[in-house]
């Protein structure tokens, strides 16, 4: 007959769960990983706990690979917590910290969690878990960011880790704002001395080649060292600042996007800003 334990724990997670019950069924699973009459069910109950969405049943799963789990089987800890990182709640900024907590721990754990990142970029390039995980990596109020940055002066390996952490996460609008904050992080580390100037802006400036062409726009609104036109300058701050054109309603009768763009599909008459009937 089969076991109700993990019927139970499913029952729990769900029926008027709090945070202590949730802690209790963290206790529970571990314990039952643990033990070697449940620990496959219970290996499998985390992995489908993951996997299903459920708000409670992730926050256990979070918890559980943040712990004494994670610890003990860090690479199906990771599994897991790459699943948890596929959504943007409690749960995955517990994952996060998760991974920046074994990263920090030793030089085998940093290793571990750098590869597997790596890893989730290369397998699951349209996946948030490798871009959440990056910048969880890459904030400058972890310590985690000084290894990364002191080990990418002597190793090449970690500073392309860097560099293509970047560019990965840059392409993903989900992370848009958070990849912002990191960013603005490292320019006031480096501002203040805690992150050496020349690896920090020497990565940046790698990246921005890489995720911008080295064209005229991209000098116009980026600039170069050796340009500070104060005609430049205002120019950049009103494009940082002034708000799109919605060009499929603009009513200037000489758009160049709107003549760029044709006629809309079904219009008789190609008059700039005209709906198909």
């Amino acid at each position: 007959m089969e076991s109700p334990f993990f019927t139970i724990l499913d029952t729990w997670t769900t029926t008027s769960p709090d945070e202590q019950r949730l802690r209790i069924v963290t206790a529970l699973i571990t314990r039952a990983a643990e033990t070697e009459e449940l620990a496959r069910a219970a290996h499998k109950q985390l992995l489908d706990w993951a996997t299903k969405g459920h708000p409670h049943r992730r926050m256990v799963v979070a918890q559980a690979c943040s712990g004494r789990y994670g610890m003990r089987w860090p690479h199906m800890a990771f599994v897991r917590l790459r699943h948890i990182l596929a959504a943007d709640d409690e749960a995955a900024r517990i994952a996060a910290s998760a991974l920046s907590t074994h990263a920090a721990a030793s030089t085998d754990g940093l290793q571990r969690v750098v590869e597997t990142v790596e890893t989730w970029f290369e397998r699951y390039p349209t996946h948030l878990a490798g871009p959440r995980a990056f910048l969880a990596l890459t904030d400058p109020t972890h310590s985690v960011l000084d290894t990364l940055m002191s080990a990418a002066q002597a190793a090449p390996a970690t500073r392309d880790f860097l560099i293509n952490g970047w560019m990965q996460t840059l392409r993903q609008p989900d992370v848009r704002d958070h990849a912002h904050q990191i960013l603005l992080g490292w320019a006031r580390a480096a501002h203040e001395g805690r992150l050496n100037r020349a690896t920090t802006f020497g990565i940046l400036t790698d990246v921005r080649n890489a995720h911008t062409p080295l064209d005229a726009m991209s000098r116009f609104l980026y600039g170069s060292p050796d340009q500070d036109d104060k005609a430049l300058i205002e120019a950049r701050f009103a494009l940082a600042n002034l708000r799109a054109c919605n060009h499929t309603q603009c009513s200037e009768p000489h758009c160049p996007l709107n003549e760029a763009a044709g006629p809309f599909p079904g219009s008789t008459t190609g008059g700039p800003g005209e709906t198909p009937p």
